[in-house]
């Protein structure tokens, strides 16, 4: 244990260093795509205790964990790093203690060094994603694995089951490889004990129930919040997709217009359910391509199953070579020179050996976790983090080929010291002359100041949003969105012409933005050229028939021209795009309202009010409409709800007292009470 812990405490000294030096990179406070929604959804957890369907969208576990940690530190980014730091040591050292029930000590500390000092492990586990969750469970599935076999405690079958569905709710991968090694390990305890089969059961009724002590709870709450039952996330049928389609090769799956086209391509097939529906519409899509183009499908997973064995690290919403410039560290630990990469180019040659040499010894569990962990990943599409649960593994068989190269130079024994260089060198060829693959061919630089630059305007940091998307700017002069994004925050600070400026030069730079037609039309109407920016807005929905916000707006044009009817249809297509849309369910019944067509106007703020409950203004209005449809008792009641989340109304204490004496005499209400009924958003909405 002393070795163990030695390990521990150079990988948490490693990291933390690394932590230290990389703290001026951009992203560090500023977490950008995947690592942001996280980071929204754990403070949204932990400071206001909301659970929303976006835990489920992707894997429910780390936005948990992440807001167990902001709780307990005032959502703080740093102490969030500074644990998974201490987390990826803990793999680390029980990587040394697989290496030593696999092989014997020296091979286990030479695999801990491995991965103390790897840097890709390293990157990944100081990151606001899942990653360094995931090698450990990986390490300690297969400790226990191994460990059920020899010590037979129902306790520690219990506990399999338990880090098993953990394992699954932190990254869905891990299900099929979970599933095939219950199944070796029954055939183990069967062959040990044939004549004990009740024993097996109880054993196997210890595993489904640490199982299930996990996943029905996350099945519940999943249930409570999004009607669906289960434990994977929704993201399942959009990632298949990714990796499943004529385009695959040349997708760009990083956030951006491209992405917001796919993820609207059911709502444009006319799929207007909940994620669960879209999810089940991308497997429909998955399908009936590998139906009709299995040679392509095939081909297709060749193409990543090279991107998984790649020496180079794939770049998904992140490239982790941008971040070498940030660290010292990580620019001895990650880099590539060519074709090659480091350190994969190194470990997975090594492992190769390692394997050939010693597949006697090698454990069943360590070749299936080879096999059908990296099997839906491959299925799917791949990228740099989603290897980080094999490297402790392939540190074990690369440590494994170290000594093998070792012992065969030792014993002067050519033939086979030639023979096993052989056999690394072929895999370092195969994993090194593949590609250059779609994602590395990329602009990433210019992506990420655009992406930081978003994260700091959603955290009110407008100056330095600024200057991050002007940074984007001069690597990348003609980057249409980050145009649309200056022309955001222009809005946003009330700069209309220079808002007008930018929205304008990115529609030349793409002229099928959407979003920048819609951004122009908003920033038009402020400067009251009404025609203009009812052009825009149609142009909008020419190019995505399906954009809310440009139905919305445009309904909010027809209003001031007095289009009644116009303005209600396009309120309605817009809540058809998107039904959670508070604020259009608001307009759309105060226009309802208009027409004194009440009981429509109920409909749609009851509706509005279910998606935001603690609206005063909602629970007025809907009140009011109560009132006119003489329901004082239902009127009475959201008054006192709107009071009870802003007493210091006066205007609801009013409202309330004249509807708590009056309510045989409704028609007596002091003309202020009903003209809210024609009240509502008056500006049109920025993208």
């Amino acid at each position: 244990m002393s070795i163990a812990l030695g390990i521990f405490i150079l990988a948490v000294a490693v990291r933390l260093f690394y932590l230290y030096e990389s703290s001026n990179n951009p992203t560090f406070y500023a977490p950008v795509v995947d690592a942001r929604g996280y980071d929204l959804l754990a403070k949204e957890l932990a400071e206001q205790g909301k659970m929303n369907e976006r835990f489920f969208w992707q894997s429910f576990f780390y936005p948990c964990f992440l807001s167990a940690v902001y709780f307990l530190d005032k959502s703080s980014i740093l102490s969030a790093k500074i644990i998974q730091a201490f987390l990826g040591a803990a793999v680390c050292a029980l990587t040394f203690l697989l290496g030593c029930k696999v092989f014997n000590k020296r091979i286990g500390i030479l695999a801990g060094l491995f991965t103390v000092f790897c840097g890709p492990l390293i990157f990944h586990e100081t990151e606001l994603v899942p990653a360094g969750w995931s090698a450990f469970w990986a390490v300690a599935l297969l400790l226990l694995f191994l460990t059920v076999t020899e010590k037979k405690y129902p306790s520690l079958f219990f506990v399999l089951g338990l880090c098993g569905a953990l394992s699954v709710i932190t990254q869905p991968n891990f299900l099929l490889f979970f599933v095939a090694a219950c199944f070796w390990l029954a055939f183990i305890l069967y062959r040990k004990v044939p004549e004990q089969r009740h024993t097996i059961v109880k054993f196997f009724a210890f595993v489904v129930s640490g199982f299930a002590a996990v996943a029905i709870p996350t099945a519940a709450i999943n249930h409570r919040i999004t009607g669906h039952f289960g434990i994977l996330p929704a993201t399942g049928g959009i990632n298949l997709y990714i990796g499943n389609n004529p385009d695959f090769d040349a997708a760009d799956i990083r956030p951006g217009i491209k992405w917001e086209n796919l993820t609207s391509l059911p709502a444009k097939s006319g799929v207007k359910g909940n994620m669960w529906d879209k999810q089940q519409f991308f497997y429909q899509k998955t399908f009936d391509y590998i139906a009709s183009k299995p040679a392509d499908f095939l081909k297709g997973l060749l193409i990543k199953t090279e991107q998984f064995i790649c020496s180079r690290e794939m770049q998904g919403n992140v490239d982790i070579y941008l971040f070498r410039k940030w660290s010292d560290i990580l620019k001895v630990l990650v880099w590539k020179a060519g074709p090659f990469g480091f350190p994969f180019g190194l470990l997975l040659p090594l492992g190769i050996i390692g394997l050939f040499c010693e597949k006697r010894q090698t454990i069943t569990p360590a070749i299936l976790f080879l096999i059908f962990y990296p099997l839906p990943v491959i299925l799917a599409h791949v990228e740099s983090r989603y290897r980080a649960p094999i490297i402790p593994l392939l540190s074990i068989f690369a440590a494994a080929g170290c000594f093998c190269l070792a012992a065969a130079a030792y014993k002067r024994n050519w033939l086979r010291l030639t023979g096993l260089i052989c056999v690394g060198l072929a895999a370092a060829l195969v994993s090194t002359l593949a590609g250059p693959f779609a994602p590395e061919k990329s602009d990433y630089q210019a992506e990420l100041y655009l992406n930081v630059g978003t994260t700091l305007k959603e955290q009110g940091k407008i100056d330095d949003a600024i200057k991050n998307y002007n940074k984007a700017l001069e690597l990348k002069p003609n980057y249409s969105e980050a145009y649309y994004n200056l022309g955001v925050v222009f809005y946003g600070q009330d700069k209309i012409n220079d808002a007008v400026n930018y929205y304008e030069k990115a529609i030349l730079l793409d002229p099928a933005d959407y979003k920048a037609h819609c951004g122009l039309g908003t920033a038009l109407y402020k400067l009251g050229e009404f025609e203009q920016a009812q052009q825009h807005y149609l142009k909008a929905i020419e190019i995505n028939p399906d954009y809310p916000l440009a139905h919305k707006n445009l309904a909010l044009e027809f209003v001031r021209q007095d289009k009644i009817e116009l303005a209600e249809s396009q309120y309605k297509k817009s809540i058809e795009a998107d039904p959670a849309d508070a604020d259009a369910q608001q307009s759309l019944g105060m226009l309802l309202a208009r027409q004194e067509k009440f009981d429509e106007a109920i409909e749609h703020l009851e509706k509005a009010i279910s998606i935001k409950p603690d609206s005063t203004e909602l629970h007025k209005s809907l009140g009011t409409m109560f009132v006119m449809t003489g329901r004082t008792y239902e009127a009475f009641e959201h008054f006192r709800e709107a009071l009870r989340l802003n007493p210091a109304d006066a205007e609801t204490r009013r409202f309330l007292d004249i509807v708590r004496i009056r309510r045989d005499n409704v028609r007596e209400l002091p003309k202020a009470l009903q003209e809210i009924s024609s009240a509502g958003p008056n500006d049109p909405c920025v993208p």
